[in-house]
């Protein structure tokens, strides 16, 4: 297993790219200490980041960060796995 912390990509910093195997994960975590949700244009900066480095992408929400309704469909549509902690 190999973990990377802060991966460049041509659109932008991602917070943590694992390999295990053949198998590549880009995770972007995203934290709000108010109520405030994550835009559709956030949930797509993610997807595009993943796929710039071929790897399965997963938001992580923290604190009080939600997903608009539009960024819930979107995140379905678009192959993005949500977890919230």
């Amino acid at each position: 297993m190999s973990i990377k912390l802060r991966k460049r990509t041509p659109s932008g910093e991602v917070d943590i790219y694992a390999t295990r195997g053949g198998e590549r994960i880009v995770v972007e975590v995203k934290y709000r200490s108010k109520k405030n949700a994550i835009s559709p244009k956030e949930v797509k900066k993610v997807a595009k980041k993943a796929r710039f480095l071929k790897a399965k992408p997963v938001l992580i929400l923290s604190g009080k960060a939600t997903l608009s309704k539009t960024g819930k469909r979107l995140t379905r549509k678009i192959g993005v796995r949500v977890r919230e902690v």
